[in-house]
């Protein structure tokens, strides 16, 4: 074993405390006019580790200006680094920023699965042209940055490039342990960036002692075990405060401030509120108008409880969707663009697959909508965000999914100006994590209780059925086979195991 891997080893199975020196290894160069102080704190501690630093990114907190800001300062002190993440669209979105700063960059990877504005800086583009091994060596070896997807490590560049003064890995938090090894394997200190009450990693592994071990990121176990050394980003650009509050309340126990009041008071605006009453039956005495709750710009955050109409959930199987709410995400979509609201500025969410399945064939006359689960939404957002919660049933059966309170607080901390949620009180009440967002929605009077004539309270026009296109579906998964292929991560994994 290299007296690399004995340094990891150390700090990731004896956990050892994080050094630091009293001056910085690199000038801290950042204008206090361009970053606050959370910021500027995060550079300062970046500068002055001797082995890593862990950066807690809130949502909206401006993790990814931070990183790329960090790199123009690390390249203009002749400092090499190692950018990766485990999503290629995450390595790209630094990249994007860095290239404004004018730092060039080697982008390692399938160029077909690289943003468009990137394919220029990849091995055998116009401007890395490769015709021989020494044009090989010169386009690998030349630039002060690399940057590469987690899985990309094993590229062969990385037998010519095998060493850098920093590795910055950013969606820490996403990146199981032995992912994680790889990239540092290759640096002398490294710098982590994520947040573990977001979305933990996704593993699939035959046996539950190794799945157990890698379900926990490098980046929350470290954090746990020296909290102290984590510096929190907590002035976030994103939300509105009423939404804020959600991710206050049930996760950040009110760290999470307001960059500004333009910030806090921001509301998703709607020219033509007027033209909804076109829309309303008003011959029926029993319709009331719900929808103008969902105009009214004032409410930030709207929870519609359908339980009097009521919109039982359907399964089949693990198969679980909600017509009923489906309906009512449609009307409420519509109402929006009707009165002038750029559809590319809402998004769809559900955390069911076949919830997904069932809105996306809905919403197929409108490309510009945007429809995820949680997961596939996370590092995203939009102006306005519609979740549909799915469960509703006579047994008040919540299920699994909605237990994970990390799913709940990427959901509702994607919406920058309003927040629409539909589901069901007395069902969602019995999941602990929603069960929480439930109570503080009845106390600030979010809730609007849907009547039994919703459904029909309003007129669309139904878009023609089409059939729906297969989408194909990519499963990543961590073998066995690449665990074995990693001795460190073996001896690492039976030592946590031990």
């Amino acid at each position: 074993m290299s007296d690399g891997d004995h340094v990891r080893r150390r700090l990731v199975v004896d956990q050892r405390r994080p050094k630091f020196s009293s001056s910085p290894h690199f000038k801290v160069d950042a204008p206090n006019s361009h970053f606050n102080e959370c910021q500027m704190s995060a550079f300062e501690q970046v500068s002055k580790t001797d082995d890593y630093s862990l950066i807690l990114g809130m949502p909206g907190t401006g993790k990814t200006t931070v990183i790329a800001y960090l790199i123009k300062m690390l390249v203009a002190a002749k400092k090499t680094v190692l950018l990766t993440s485990y999503t290629n669209s995450a390595v790209d979105n630094i990249l994007l920023k860095v290239k404004e700063y004018d730092v060039d960059f080697l982008r390692v990877g399938s160029a077909s699965r690289v943003h468009p504005s990137i394919r220029e800086y990849t091995p055998g583009s116009e401007s890395n042209n490769i015709e021989c091994y020494s044009d090989f060596q010169k386009v690998y070896s030349k630039p002060y940055v690399v940057a590469a997807t987690c899985l990309s490590i094993q590229d062969v560049s990385f037998n010519i490039r095998h060493h850098f003064d920093y590795c910055i890995i950013d969606e820490a938090s996403q990146v199981s342990m032995p992912l994680s090894l790889g990239p540092l394997a290759l640096c002398d200190k490294f710098v982590m960036v994520g947040d573990h009450y977001q979305l933990p990693p996704l593993v699939s592994h035959p046996d539950s002692k190794i799945k157990a071990g890698l379900s926990q990121s490098l980046f929350q176990m470290l954090a746990t075990a020296h909290p102290e050394s984590v510096v929190e980003l907590k002035h976030q650009y994103r939300m509105c405060k009423e939404i804020m509050l959600i991710s206050n309340k049930l996760v950040y126990n009110n760290r999470l401030v307001c960059g500004n009041k333009q910030v806090a008071n921001q509301v998703l605006e709607i020219p033509n509120k007027n033209k909804l009453s076109l829309n309303f039956d008003a011959k029926n005495p029993k319709n009331e108008p719900w929808l103008e709750s969902v105009l009214e710009e004032r409410n930030r955050v709207v929870f519609f409880d359908h339980d009097l109409i009521p919109g039982y959930e359907r399964s089949i199987g693990d198969n679980t969707t909600n017509p009923t709410e489906v309906e009512l995400v449609r009307q409420t979509v519509e109402a929006l663009c009707m009165c002038g609201v750029d559809p590319s500025k809402i998004g769809l969410m559900t955390l069911y697959r076949s919830q997904l399945k069932l809105l996306t064939e809905t919403f197929r006359h409108i490309p510009e909508l945007e429809i995820l689960t949680a997961d596939r939404f996370q590092g995203r957002d939009k102006d306005c965000i519609v979740i549909s919660m799915v469960r509703s049933n006579r047994d008040r059966r919540a299920g699994e999914l909605l237990k994970d309170w990390r799913r709940i607080n990427v959901a509702v901390t994607r919406a920058r100006a309003k927040l629409i949620v539909f589901g069901s009180v007395s069902t969602l009440s019995n999941a602990e994590s929603v069960s929480d967002f439930v109570a503080l929605a009845k106390r600030e009077r979010w809730v609007r209780e849907l009547s039994e004539t919703a459904l029909d309270s309003y007129h669309f026009n139904k878009p023609a059925s089409s059939t729906p296109k297969k989408n194909k579906a990519i499963t990543n998964k961590l073998s066995a086979r690449a665990i074995g292929r990693h001795p460190l991560v073996r001896n690492i994994l039976a030592d946590m195991n031990a």
